[in-house]
């Protein structure tokens, strides 16, 4: 078993069929079979049912999905331990931002932390605020900079790093256009 074929693994479960899993990894579906095959041959069993262009998970694959998590993470901390052995700081690093601030508040970070770090690989996947959650408690992602929840998360930790104010623009002709203070059940 490799990580490689774990991760396709795991994404074959999640996405239940071949082609959305080859397009969500950017590789090709026969290399998305050829991981696949080959896990089940290094297993010497069956993961996947094929019916048509659905798949589902096998006995034998609904056990592996609950230890396949659990095994990549413990070889990411193996690699992470290795690493921290040395003084350079190197390995990559799994951000998800929302597209605003990844087109407009990230750029000059990234480039200072890169310029800082040059040995970290920045992995960074644009999503939306509850699905950053999401990713961040499945161990997809290491860091999300989002909107904060309004709700705290139990193995999640949250740091404001700034305030977005927010701005209400009418035409000029609106009648609100002409108003200072504006309560929010007016605007709804």
């Amino acid at each position: 078993m490799d990580s490689k074929s774990l991760e396709t693994f795991l994404t074959l479960a999640r996405e239940q069929s071949f082609s959305r899993t080859a397009e969500k990894m950017n590789i090709t579906q026969p290399a998305i079979s050829k991981r696949i095959a080959n896990l089940e041959q290094s297993l010497n069993t069956q993961l996947i049912d094929r019916i048509g262009k659905q798949t589902t998970l096998t006995h034998s694959g609904l056990v592996l999905q609950q230890h396949a998590k659990q095994l990549l993470q413990s070889m990411q901390d193996c690699q992470t331990a290795i690493r921290n052995t040395t003084t350079e700081v190197e390995g990559i690093l799994k951000i998800g931002v929302s597209h605003h601030i990844g087109l407009h508040r990230l750029p000059p970070s990234l480039k200072h932390f890169s310029s800082q770090y040059p040995n970290v690989q920045l992995k960074i996947q644009f999503v939306d605020s509850e699905q950053a959650y999401q990713l961040i408690n499945d161990g997809e992602l290491e860091i999300a900079l989002a909107t904060l929840s309004p709700t705290k998360h139990k193995h999640i930790e949250q740091k404001t790093i700034w305030n977005d104010h927010l701005t209400f623009v009418v035409s000029g002709d609106n009648p609100l256009a002409n108003q200072q203070n504006i309560k929010l059940e007016t605007l709804a």
